[in-house]
């Protein structure tokens, strides 16, 4: 009897251990700590897929940020900006002036330039041939410059040459652009046939001269081809 007794004891407590044993496991296993140890694996994955994957959309590289912003300043130098700025301008020069050919036509250090933006009459070696107001815009550009040191720059459109191998340059003189300087006092028209920037701007400055009627716009007749390409005549 007694062992029987003994033996249904024993029993007894090993179940009330194996109980207590898997009430604790299960505690343990349903418990704030546990569950966040759990999930931390997948944490960790989810946060090095963000860490692997592309940028936010918007955030451009330094890189890219650099190149909108120039792209952006040479467009609106394009769309009208005073000149010059927006990067549009190309390297500094400098040189002294020994002779003008004509209102945007010079020689510099030897070499030959034109004036980028400006269309003047041309002066030719005979009085007969030249044409209406060209002296006076060409005599205007000699007081100028002629015997001076002066400051010349590219333009990023244009390059150094244009396929003919002519220099089309921005001329700066005693902190003035003498490009629009001619435009604007009525020296020259503003040139349509070639891509430059402020090239809206150059032309807003004729028109300004027109509508003042100043200079060749005054004295002589013009006229304009379906480009809106303008030109002096003789009367």
């Amino acid at each position: 009897m007694k062992n029987r007794f003994r033996v249904i004891l024993s029993l007894s407590l090993g179940v009330a251990v194996t109980l207590l044993a898997s009430l604790a496991m299960a505690s343990l296993a349903t418990s704030p700590e546990s569950a966040a140890e759990a999930k931390a694996p997948n944490a960790e994955a989810a946060t090095s897929a963000v860490g692997q994957a592309a940028p936010t959309e918007g955030a451009p590289s330094s890189e890219v940020a650099v190149e909108q912003s120039r792209r952006q300043a040479e467009e609106a130098a394009i769309m009208g900006k005073p000149m010059p700025e927006g990067g549009v301008v190309w390297g500094e020069y400098e040189g002294t002036v020994s002779k003008v050919i004509d209102a945007d036509t010079l020689i510099i250090n030897d070499i030959r330039f034109k004036l980028l933006g400006v269309n003047a009459p041309d002066r030719t070696r005979s009085s007969k041939t030249d044409e209406c107001y060209s002296d006076r815009s060409a005599k205007y550009l000699e007081e100028q410059v002629l015997g001076q040191v002066v400051t010349y720059s590219y333009d990023r459109w244009q390059g150094k040459r244009d396929r003919r191998g002519v220099k089309h340059v921005y001329l700066f003189f005693d902190g003035r652009l003498i490009n629009t300087e001619l435009i604007e006092k009525g020296f020259a028209f503003a040139q349509r046939d070639r891509i430059y920037g402020g090239r809206e701007h150059f032309r807003a400055l004729e028109k300004q001269a027109y509508l003042r009627n100043i200079g060749l716009w005054h004295s002589c007749p013009v006229e304009c081809d379906r480009s809106d390409e303008c030109w002096t005549r003789d009367w």
